[in-house]
């Protein structure tokens, strides 16, 4: 699932930054202002998302594979 969301946020954060210079270059400022918050936004996200991936694998594991549970 995390990997789906990283693919939209990634998509999402190329889609704005190039509405953004594309309506910069074509002068069109409510398309610039839409664009912009909504880049950073999409980004602080991805990252947060990336973070959280991160810290999770990092985590030992709490299950030991070499232990067996015997109950009499």
């Amino acid at each position: 699932m995390t990997a789906n969301w990283q693919s939209r946020l990634s998509g999402l954060v190329l889609v704005t930054l190039f509405t953004a210079l594309a309506g910069d270059l074509l002068g069109v400022p409510l398309l610039v202002k839409v664009a912009v918050p909504t880049f950073f936004l999409a980004a602080v996200s991805l990252l947060a998302l990336i973070a959280v991936k991160t810290i999770r694998s990092s985590e030992p594991d709490m299950h030991d594979p070499t232990r067996t549970d015997e109950t009499k």
